[in-house]
Protein backbone atom coordinates (compact mmCIF):
# COMPACT_ATOMS: atom_id res chain seq x y z
CA UNK A 1 0.00 0.00 0.00
CA UNK A 2 1.40 3.39 -0.97
CA UNK A 3 1.86 6.14 1.64
CA UNK A 4 -0.93 8.22 0.05
CA UNK A 5 -3.40 5.37 0.20
CA UNK A 6 -2.29 4.50 3.71
CA UNK A 7 -2.85 8.09 4.84
CA UNK A 8 -6.25 8.19 3.12
CA UNK A 9 -7.31 4.99 4.81
CA UNK A 10 -6.00 6.20 8.16
CA UNK A 11 -7.81 9.53 7.85
CA UNK A 12 -11.02 7.84 6.81
CA UNK A 13 -10.81 5.30 9.61
CA UNK A 14 -10.44 8.15 12.07
CA UNK A 15 -13.46 9.96 10.60
CA UNK A 16 -15.53 6.77 10.46
CA UNK A 17 -14.79 5.98 14.10
CA UNK A 18 -16.45 9.26 15.07
CA UNK A 19 -19.44 8.85 12.75
CA UNK A 20 -22.71 7.75 14.44
CA UNK A 21 -23.83 5.65 11.44
CA UNK A 22 -22.43 2.48 9.81
CA UNK A 23 -19.86 3.39 7.14
CA UNK A 24 -17.45 1.68 4.77
CA UNK A 25 -14.80 2.67 2.22
CA UNK A 26 -14.41 0.74 -1.04
CA UNK A 27 -12.36 1.02 -4.22
CA UNK A 28 -13.66 0.95 -7.80
CA UNK A 29 -13.50 -2.84 -7.96
CA UNK A 30 -15.93 -3.01 -5.05
CA UNK A 31 -13.31 -4.22 -2.58
CA UNK A 32 -13.91 -3.03 0.98
CA UNK A 33 -10.90 -1.15 2.33
CA UNK A 34 -12.24 -0.13 5.74
CA UNK A 35 -15.38 -0.23 7.88
CA UNK A 36 -16.31 1.35 11.17
CA UNK A 37 -17.46 -0.33 14.37
CA UNK A 38 -21.13 0.56 13.83
CA UNK A 39 -21.26 -1.24 10.48
CA UNK A 40 -19.53 -4.32 11.88
CA UNK A 41 -21.94 -4.50 14.82
CA UNK A 42 -25.08 -3.94 12.79
CA UNK A 43 -24.15 -6.47 10.09
CA UNK A 44 -22.87 -9.06 12.60
CA UNK A 45 -19.19 -9.16 11.57
CA UNK A 46 -15.93 -8.80 13.45
CA UNK A 47 -14.37 -5.34 12.86
CA UNK A 48 -11.68 -6.61 10.43
CA UNK A 49 -13.64 -9.46 8.89
CA UNK A 50 -15.06 -7.52 5.95
CA UNK A 51 -11.85 -5.75 4.96
CA UNK A 52 -10.74 -7.19 1.60
CA UNK A 53 -14.20 -8.65 0.85
CA UNK A 54 -16.46 -7.43 -1.94
CA UNK A 55 -19.28 -5.00 -1.19
CA UNK A 56 -21.50 -7.52 -2.99
CA UNK A 57 -21.22 -9.70 0.14
CA UNK A 58 -23.54 -7.19 1.81
CA UNK A 59 -26.04 -7.31 -1.07
CA UNK A 60 -28.84 -9.92 -1.14
CA UNK A 61 -28.16 -12.67 -3.67
CA UNK A 62 -31.04 -11.75 -5.94
CA UNK A 63 -29.57 -8.26 -6.48
CA UNK A 64 -25.88 -9.12 -6.84
CA UNK A 65 -25.73 -9.57 -10.61
CA UNK A 66 -26.84 -5.99 -11.22
CA UNK A 67 -24.76 -4.36 -8.51
CA UNK A 68 -21.46 -4.07 -10.47
CA UNK A 69 -23.29 -2.02 -13.12
CA UNK A 70 -24.50 0.34 -10.40
CA UNK A 71 -20.94 0.74 -9.13
CA UNK A 72 -19.72 1.41 -12.66
CA UNK A 73 -22.41 4.05 -13.11
CA UNK A 74 -21.24 5.86 -10.00
CA UNK A 75 -17.64 5.78 -11.22
CA UNK A 76 -18.61 7.53 -14.46
CA UNK A 77 -20.36 10.31 -12.52
CA UNK A 78 -18.70 10.46 -9.10
CA UNK A 79 -20.64 12.88 -6.89
CA UNK A 80 -22.26 12.77 -3.48
CA UNK A 81 -25.75 11.33 -3.78
CA UNK A 82 -28.13 8.74 -2.37
CA UNK A 83 -27.80 5.27 -3.84
CA UNK A 84 -30.83 3.90 -5.63
CA UNK A 85 -32.81 7.12 -5.35
CA UNK A 86 -36.52 6.37 -5.47
CA UNK A 87 -36.01 2.62 -4.85
CA UNK A 88 -36.21 0.52 -1.70
CA UNK A 89 -32.76 -0.85 -0.88
CA UNK A 90 -32.06 -3.99 1.14
CA UNK A 91 -28.82 -5.13 2.82
CA UNK A 92 -27.78 -8.66 3.78
CA UNK A 93 -26.63 -9.39 7.33
CA UNK A 94 -24.15 -12.13 8.23
CA UNK A 95 -26.91 -14.37 9.63
CA UNK A 96 -28.74 -14.29 6.29
CA UNK A 97 -31.47 -11.87 7.36
CA UNK A 98 -32.15 -8.67 5.47
CA UNK A 99 -32.83 -5.09 6.54
CA UNK A 100 -34.11 -2.05 4.60
CA UNK A 101 -31.43 0.60 4.26
CA UNK A 102 -30.66 3.99 2.81
CA UNK A 103 -27.17 4.48 1.44
CA UNK A 104 -25.37 7.76 0.83
CA UNK A 105 -22.36 7.67 -1.51
CA UNK A 106 -19.45 10.12 -1.47
CA UNK A 107 -16.45 10.00 -3.86
CA UNK A 108 -12.99 10.21 -2.26
CA UNK A 109 -10.19 11.12 -4.70
CA UNK A 110 -6.70 9.80 -3.87
CA UNK A 111 -3.44 9.43 -5.76
CA UNK A 112 -4.32 5.76 -6.12
CA UNK A 113 -7.62 6.59 -7.81
CA UNK A 114 -11.27 6.99 -6.85
CA UNK A 115 -12.52 5.52 -3.60
CA UNK A 116 -16.15 5.50 -2.49
CA UNK A 117 -17.37 6.20 1.03
CA UNK A 118 -20.80 4.73 1.82
CA UNK A 119 -22.95 5.62 4.82
CA UNK A 120 -25.46 2.83 5.46
CA UNK A 121 -28.52 3.74 7.52
CA UNK A 122 -30.81 1.02 8.86
CA UNK A 123 -34.38 2.24 8.31
CA UNK A 124 -36.14 -0.82 9.74
CA UNK A 125 -37.82 1.11 12.55
CA UNK A 126 -38.93 3.85 10.19
CA UNK A 127 -40.38 1.28 7.77
CA UNK A 128 -42.24 -0.39 10.62
CA UNK A 129 -43.58 3.00 11.72
CA UNK A 130 -44.68 3.74 8.14
CA UNK A 131 -46.44 0.37 7.97
CA UNK A 132 -48.21 1.09 11.25
CA UNK A 133 -49.27 4.51 9.95
CA UNK A 134 -50.52 2.99 6.70
CA UNK A 135 -52.48 0.39 8.65
CA UNK A 136 -53.95 3.08 10.90
CA UNK A 137 -54.83 5.20 7.85
CA UNK A 138 -56.50 2.20 6.19
CA UNK A 139 -58.43 1.45 9.39
CA UNK A 140 -59.49 5.09 9.68
CA UNK A 141 -60.58 5.22 6.04
CA UNK A 142 -62.54 1.99 6.50
CA UNK A 143 -64.14 3.27 9.71
CA UNK A 144 -65.06 6.56 8.05
CA UNK A 145 -66.58 4.71 5.10
CA UNK A 146 -68.58 2.48 7.45
CA UNK A 147 -69.70 5.51 9.46
CA UNK A 148 -70.79 7.33 6.31
CA UNK A 149 -72.65 4.24 5.15
CA UNK A 150 -74.37 3.98 8.53
CA UNK A 151 -75.28 7.67 8.47
CA UNK A 152 -76.69 7.31 4.96
CA UNK A 153 -78.76 4.23 5.76
CA UNK A 154 -79.92 5.49 9.16
CA UNK A 155 -80.95 8.93 7.96
CA UNK A 156 -82.63 7.50 4.85
CA UNK A 157 -84.52 4.74 6.68
CA UNK A 158 -85.65 7.06 9.49
CA UNK A 159 -87.32 9.44 7.06
CA UNK A 160 -90.41 7.29 6.55
CA UNK A 161 -91.37 6.59 10.21
CA UNK A 162 -90.68 10.24 10.99
CA UNK A 163 -93.01 11.24 8.17
CA UNK A 164 -95.71 8.96 9.58
CA UNK A 165 -95.36 10.50 13.05
CA UNK A 166 -95.61 14.00 11.63
CA UNK A 167 -98.57 13.25 9.37
CA UNK A 168 -100.66 11.55 12.04
CA UNK A 169 -99.84 14.16 14.66
CA UNK A 170 -100.91 16.91 12.29
CA UNK A 171 -104.04 14.90 11.43
CA UNK A 172 -104.95 14.70 15.13
CA UNK A 173 -104.42 18.43 15.46
CA UNK A 174 -106.70 19.11 12.48
CA UNK A 175 -109.47 16.59 13.08
CA UNK A 176 -109.68 16.80 16.86
CA UNK A 177 -108.94 20.48 17.37
CA UNK A 178 -112.35 21.24 18.94
CA UNK A 179 -112.28 18.31 21.36
CA UNK A 180 -108.75 18.91 22.68
CA UNK A 181 -108.02 21.08 25.65
CA UNK A 182 -105.39 23.81 25.44
CA UNK A 183 -102.69 21.76 27.22
CA UNK A 184 -103.11 18.78 24.86
CA UNK A 185 -102.97 21.06 21.82
CA UNK A 186 -99.72 22.53 23.19
CA UNK A 187 -98.27 19.05 23.65
CA UNK A 188 -99.16 18.08 20.10
CA UNK A 189 -97.53 21.29 18.92
CA UNK A 190 -94.32 20.29 20.69
CA UNK A 191 -94.44 16.88 18.96
CA UNK A 192 -94.89 18.46 15.54
CA UNK A 193 -92.04 20.93 16.15
CA UNK A 194 -89.72 18.19 17.41
CA UNK A 195 -90.55 15.99 14.41
CA UNK A 196 -89.86 18.88 12.04
CA UNK A 197 -86.47 19.50 13.67
CA UNK A 198 -85.68 15.78 13.48
CA UNK A 199 -86.67 15.69 9.79
CA UNK A 200 -84.39 18.67 9.14
CA UNK A 201 -81.57 16.94 11.01
CA UNK A 202 -82.06 13.71 9.04
CA UNK A 203 -82.04 15.65 5.78
CA UNK A 204 -78.78 17.38 6.70
CA UNK A 205 -77.20 14.13 7.88
CA UNK A 206 -78.20 12.47 4.62
CA UNK A 207 -76.66 15.37 2.70
CA UNK A 208 -73.41 15.10 4.67
CA UNK A 209 -73.15 11.36 3.99
CA UNK A 210 -73.81 11.86 0.27
CA UNK A 211 -70.87 14.22 -0.33
CA UNK A 212 -68.28 12.40 -2.42
CA UNK A 213 -70.40 9.22 -2.69
CA UNK A 214 -71.91 9.84 -6.11
CA UNK A 215 -70.49 9.35 -9.56
CA UNK A 216 -70.06 13.08 -10.17
CA UNK A 217 -66.51 13.85 -11.20
CA UNK A 218 -64.50 16.89 -10.25
CA UNK A 219 -63.91 19.28 -13.13
CA UNK A 220 -62.92 22.92 -13.69
CA UNK A 221 -65.70 25.15 -12.38
CA UNK A 222 -66.10 28.94 -12.48
CA UNK A 223 -66.72 30.11 -8.93
CA UNK A 224 -68.40 33.24 -10.30
CA UNK A 225 -71.07 30.98 -11.84
CA UNK A 226 -71.28 28.95 -8.62
CA UNK A 227 -71.85 32.11 -6.57
CA UNK A 228 -74.55 33.30 -9.02
CA UNK A 229 -76.46 30.06 -8.51
CA UNK A 230 -76.08 30.14 -4.71
CA UNK A 231 -77.36 33.74 -4.61
CA UNK A 232 -80.30 32.83 -6.84
CA UNK A 233 -81.22 29.96 -4.51
CA UNK A 234 -81.16 32.38 -1.54
CA UNK A 235 -82.88 35.29 -3.30
CA UNK A 236 -85.99 35.30 -1.10
CA UNK A 237 -83.99 35.18 2.13
CA UNK A 238 -81.60 37.86 0.90
CA UNK A 239 -84.44 40.20 -0.02
CA UNK A 240 -86.29 39.55 3.24
CA UNK A 241 -83.20 40.34 5.30
CA UNK A 242 -82.31 43.47 3.33
CA UNK A 243 -78.85 42.11 2.60
CA UNK A 244 -76.27 44.17 0.73
CA UNK A 245 -73.65 42.21 -1.19
CA UNK A 246 -70.13 43.09 -2.34
CA UNK A 247 -68.43 40.64 -4.64
CA UNK A 248 -65.14 40.51 -6.48
CA UNK A 249 -63.97 38.38 -9.37
CA UNK A 250 -63.56 34.75 -8.31
CA UNK A 251 -61.20 32.17 -9.83
CA UNK A 252 -61.95 28.85 -11.46
CA UNK A 253 -61.25 25.75 -9.35
CA UNK A 254 -61.50 21.99 -9.73
CA UNK A 255 -64.52 20.54 -7.96
CA UNK A 256 -68.08 19.25 -8.22
CA UNK A 257 -70.28 22.17 -9.18
CA UNK A 258 -73.37 21.18 -7.18
CA UNK A 259 -71.30 20.69 -4.03
CA UNK A 260 -69.55 24.04 -4.46
CA UNK A 261 -72.96 25.69 -4.83
CA UNK A 262 -73.96 24.08 -1.53
CA UNK A 263 -70.74 25.36 0.05
CA UNK A 264 -71.44 29.00 -0.82
CA UNK A 265 -75.14 28.63 -0.10
CA UNK A 266 -74.43 27.35 3.43
CA UNK A 267 -71.92 30.10 4.18
CA UNK A 268 -74.23 32.84 2.92
CA UNK A 269 -77.25 31.35 4.71
CA UNK A 270 -75.23 31.39 7.94
CA UNK A 271 -74.49 35.08 7.45
CA UNK A 272 -78.18 35.82 6.89
CA UNK A 273 -79.25 33.79 9.91
CA UNK A 274 -76.76 35.20 12.43
CA UNK A 275 -77.25 38.85 11.58
CA UNK A 276 -77.66 41.88 13.85
CA UNK A 277 -79.53 43.92 11.26
CA UNK A 278 -79.67 44.04 7.47
CA UNK A 279 -76.52 42.02 6.70
CA UNK A 280 -73.60 43.31 4.67
CA UNK A 281 -71.88 40.43 2.87
CA UNK A 282 -68.59 40.39 0.97
CA UNK A 283 -67.31 37.56 -1.23
CA UNK A 284 -63.75 38.22 -2.35
CA UNK A 285 -60.71 36.22 -3.45
CA UNK A 286 -56.99 36.71 -2.94
CA UNK A 287 -53.80 34.96 -4.09
CA UNK A 288 -51.48 33.52 -1.43
CA UNK A 289 -48.34 31.39 -1.55
CA UNK A 290 -50.45 28.39 -0.56
CA UNK A 291 -53.13 28.93 -3.21
CA UNK A 292 -56.24 30.96 -3.87
CA UNK A 293 -58.31 31.90 -0.81
CA UNK A 294 -61.97 32.90 -1.15
CA UNK A 295 -63.36 34.91 1.79
CA UNK A 296 -67.03 35.13 2.72
CA UNK A 297 -67.46 37.93 5.28
CA UNK A 298 -70.41 39.32 7.22
CA UNK A 299 -71.06 41.93 9.89
CA UNK A 300 -73.19 39.65 12.06
CA UNK A 301 -73.13 38.60 15.70
CA UNK A 302 -69.67 36.99 15.46
CA UNK A 303 -68.17 33.98 17.23
CA UNK A 304 -65.91 33.70 20.26
CA UNK A 305 -62.40 32.54 19.35
CA UNK A 306 -62.63 29.40 21.50
CA UNK A 307 -65.48 28.11 19.30
CA UNK A 308 -63.87 28.71 15.89
CA UNK A 309 -62.75 25.06 15.51
CA UNK A 310 -65.81 23.51 17.12
CA UNK A 311 -68.27 25.11 14.69
CA UNK A 312 -67.12 22.77 11.88
CA UNK A 313 -67.99 19.61 13.84
CA UNK A 314 -71.30 17.86 13.09
CA UNK A 315 -74.24 18.68 15.38
CA UNK A 316 -72.35 21.53 17.05
CA UNK A 317 -74.57 24.47 17.92
CA UNK A 318 -73.59 27.61 19.82
CA UNK A 319 -77.19 28.70 20.30
CA UNK A 320 -80.43 27.00 21.29
CA UNK A 321 -83.07 26.05 18.74
CA UNK A 322 -85.32 28.75 20.19
CA UNK A 323 -82.71 31.41 19.37
CA UNK A 324 -81.70 30.19 15.90
CA UNK A 325 -83.09 27.25 13.98
CA UNK A 326 -80.91 24.65 12.27
CA UNK A 327 -79.29 21.30 12.93
CA UNK A 328 -75.67 22.33 13.40
CA UNK A 329 -74.66 20.45 10.24
CA UNK A 330 -74.18 23.27 7.73
CA UNK A 331 -70.53 24.03 8.44
CA UNK A 332 -69.69 20.32 8.77
CA UNK A 333 -71.05 19.94 5.22
CA UNK A 334 -68.89 22.89 4.12
CA UNK A 335 -65.74 21.37 5.59
CA UNK A 336 -66.37 18.02 3.91
CA UNK A 337 -67.00 19.68 0.55
CA UNK A 338 -63.76 21.64 0.81
CA UNK A 339 -61.82 18.55 1.92
CA UNK A 340 -63.08 16.68 -1.17
CA UNK A 341 -61.18 19.13 -3.39
CA UNK A 342 -58.04 19.08 -1.22
CA UNK A 343 -58.67 22.50 0.30
CA UNK A 344 -59.02 24.03 3.76
CA UNK A 345 -61.68 26.08 5.50
CA UNK A 346 -61.37 28.14 8.66
CA UNK A 347 -63.02 31.13 10.30
CA UNK A 348 -61.87 34.36 11.90
CA UNK A 349 -64.29 36.30 14.05
CA UNK A 350 -64.97 38.49 17.06
CA UNK A 351 -68.25 38.72 18.98
CA UNK A 352 -70.27 41.64 17.64
CA UNK A 353 -67.83 42.31 14.80
CA UNK A 354 -68.85 39.73 12.21
CA UNK A 355 -67.23 36.61 10.82
CA UNK A 356 -65.06 35.77 7.82
CA UNK A 357 -64.91 32.23 6.45
CA UNK A 358 -61.72 31.52 4.50
CA UNK A 359 -61.72 28.76 1.87
CA UNK A 360 -58.34 27.84 0.41
CA UNK A 361 -58.41 25.94 -2.87
CA UNK A 362 -55.58 24.22 -4.67
CA UNK A 363 -53.93 26.13 -7.46
CA UNK A 364 -56.77 27.01 -9.86
CA UNK A 365 -56.91 25.41 -13.32
CA UNK A 366 -56.20 27.43 -16.47
CA UNK A 367 -58.92 29.98 -17.33
CA UNK A 368 -62.01 28.36 -18.85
Amino acid sequence: MTPDRARAEEDFRRAMSLAPTPMLLADQTGTIIAINRHLAERFGYDPDELVGASVESLVPTRFRDGHPNLRAGFSTDPRSRPMGHGRDLTALLRDGSEIPVEIGLTPVQTSEGLLVAAAVVDVSERKRAEERLRALADDLARSNAELEQFAYVASHDLQEPLRVITNFTELIQTESQASLDEETRAWLGFVVEAAARMRHLMTDLLELSRIGRGQRRAEPVRLDDVLDEALANLQSALEASGARIERGALPSVVGVRSELVRLFQNLLANAIKFRRGPPRLAILATETEQGVVVMVSDDGIGIEERYLERIFDPFQRLHTADEYDGSGMGLAVCRKIVAQVGGEIWATSSPGAGTTFHVRFKDPPPPL
